[in-house]
């Protein structure tokens, strides 16, 4: 029994439930049209749940350091998460060198549990590069996304 009205919404047993009515393949016919439609319904809340977790998500800007290794400059950042972020699918970090403009894709993350990025490709020396985190989940191919953090800039060295 999935409990709808449960704050909360447990997805997991949702999921559980359709994976179990998927599992029956061909018998699935057997299955109740109104049972179905009510595991429909559930899954569509679901869905508004995990968006609307990942939407009213606050990325926050931690920590920022820069250094040398090797000739070669590299900037980390690090951010936190306010809110539910289990359903996060990854983070996209962008940068510039400008604070307000002219920023580009840098990365997105294959792990959400690694709250961090290391840039260590295209740094100039002396230039101040500025960052923005934001979360995300695809869901039936299209992305939704948190706000973005504050900014995190370092000068490369």
């Amino acid at each position: 029994v999935i409990d709808a009205s449960a704050d909360p919404l447990d997805v997991n047993a949702i999921q559980a439930a359709r994976d179990a009515y998927d599992a029956l393949g061909e018998y699935a016919v057997e299955v109740s049209p109104t049972r179905y439609h009510k595991l429909m319904s559930l899954e569509n809340l679901a869905k508004e749940y995990i968006i609307n977790s990942v939407e009213s998500l606050k990325v926050v800007k931690n920590h920022s350091t820069a250094g040398r290794t090797n000739g070669k400059s590299w900037i980390r950042i690090e951010w936190s998460t306010v809110g539910d972020d289990a359903a996060v699918d990854g983070y996209e970090i962008y940068k510039s060198t400008k604070p307000n403009s002219g920023y580009k894709h840098s990365f997105t993350t294959k792990n959400p549990a690694n709250k961090w990025y290391k840039n260590t490709a295209g740094l100039k020396k002396g230039t101040r590069y500025y960052y923005k985190v934001r979360a995300f989940v695809e869901i039936d191919g299209q992305k939704y996304y948190s706000d973005w953090s504050n900014k995190a800039y370092r000068i490369a060295k």
